[in-house]
């Protein structure tokens, strides 16, 4: 019978990553620069394991887990321990995951929630958590970002990508709208690099006059005012019809001959060759 805890070489092959680890991206050229190190000079600290029917299940330590098979390794030390409660192992994840700071914001969010939901963490608890680690954060923010969760997975995508321009603060503005508005409002503000203010003077308009509580008549007064400046500014009849079920629209434009169709062309910046 193992004991409590014990250091031992044991194979990679045995090793499953954890139930309750909460990365899912990591870094190719971080983990082959590890793989060079430990190649170089050992691996310095032992992962962290707990057994299970015919093997291992990581504890913490998968980077340098993984580290290890790019490296080539068959055996790794390991800290093995007999037994681990599952609310420790989601604990450990979260310490170890947030010390190296390697999660992005939604698998943050997913293991915050998970701490909730499963094992009954109250978000202030979650926040002294993670203050433990080093980082100041309260109730609020891991409130707002479990929030998060709930932004379509585009507007996601265009959160975690460096190279667009949404921002944390413009997911938190967009979280007052659904569906199909939100997902128009998150490409305008994308496409146009909108500030946090201007978006949320945008969602402040379109809630405005889309609100569940305006009345029918006000709606159709809007949408008959709106028919007419759009008309007006394109010189040409023109239609805007919207469903408040759906959040769906359309801009129909009437003409009756092609030189009407290039004016229509011209006004909105299409310079025919």
């Amino acid at each position: 019978m193992r004991q409590q805890s014990e250091l031992c070489s044991i194979p990679i092959d045995l090793i499953h990553r954890g139930r309750y680890q909460p990365r899912r991206n990591f870094d190719p050229v971080a983990l082959e620069s590890m793989a060079d190190s430990i190649l170089e000079v050992g691996l310095t600290t032992p992962i962290a394991v707990f057994e299970v029917d015919g093997g291992y299940e990581l504890i913490s330590g998968e980077r340098r887990w993984r580290a290890c098979q790019i490296a080539g390794l068959t055996k790794i030390d390991a800290v093995v321990r007999s037994k681990v409660e599952d609310q420790v192992l989601a604990l450990v994840s979260l310490i170890d995951n947030t010390q190296v700071e390697a999660l992005d914001l939604f698998e943050q969010a997913a293991h915050f929630k998970k701490l909730s939901d499963e094992f009954g963490y109250r978000h202030e608890h979650i926040a002294k958590l993670c203050s433990g680690t080093g980082r100041k954060i309260g109730r609020e923010w891991v409130t707002n970002l479990i929030r998060m969760l709930d932004l379509e997975n585009e507007i996601r995508d265009l959160i975690l990508d460096d190279d667009e321009w949404l921002k944390p603060s413009h997911g938190r503005t967009l979280l007052s709208l659904k569906g199909d508005a939100r997902l128009h409002h998150a490409r305008l503000c994308n496409r146009h690099r909108w500030s946090v203010q201007t978006l949320e003077k945008k969602v402040g308009e379109f809630k405005k006059l889309f609100a569940s509580k305006n009345s029918k008549r006000s709606r159709v007064e809007d949408l008959s005012r709106l028919s007419e400046e759009i008309s007006e500014y394109l010189c040409t009849p023109c239609e805007v019809s919207f469903c408040a079920k759906s959040m769906k629209g359309e801009i129909r434009v009437k003409f009756y001959d092609l030189d009407a169709v290039q004016g229509v062309l011209e006004k909105m910046g299409h310079v025919s060759s």
